[in-house]
């Protein structure tokens, strides 16, 4: 099904899907998010719906400036249904421009190559995914 992940806050996300499956009652669902990067490891939620909880969860506590892979899967009294396919959320993940670009000492090494070093900025609003030199 459709799973629907948009930030309400730097740390928070609200996730949403569709209501699943038309062959029984779901009693529960599991919504599962990790960092796609590194060693994966996935951070499980259930959503009981006996307790009248509908198609979305708010997550709390997320790093900022992370893009998360969310999933979602329904349980009915047969067991589990298949995670559906993750969305990756990449609103926590705000880009911007750095204002001034940090100055980047060059000290050269051999004819050849060169050591560049640079600090990363402190503003936590954004990722530096990239430097291309001027």
């Amino acid at each position: 099904g459709n799973v629907v992940a948009v930030t309400i806050s730097p740390t928070s996300v609200n996730v949403s899907w569709d209501q699943l499956p038309n062959n029984g009652t779901v009693i529960a669902y599991e919504v599962r998010y990790s960092w796609p990067l590194g060693n994966r490891q996935w951070e499980t939620i259930y959503v009981n719906t006996s307790s009248g909880a509908t198609n979305q969860l708010v997550l709390n506590s997320l790093q900022e400036c992370v893009q998360y892979d969310i999933s979602v899967r329904y349980y009915t009294s047969q067991g589990p249904g298949p995670f559906s396919g993750g969305v990756l959320d990449s609103s926590l993940n705000i880009y911007a421009q750095v204002p001034q670009p940090p100055k980047v000492p060059i000290r050269a090494l051999t004819a050849t190559s060169a050591n560049l070093t640079w600090s990363c900025p402190l503003e936590k609003n954004y990722t530096v995914t990239s430097l291309q030199p001027l």
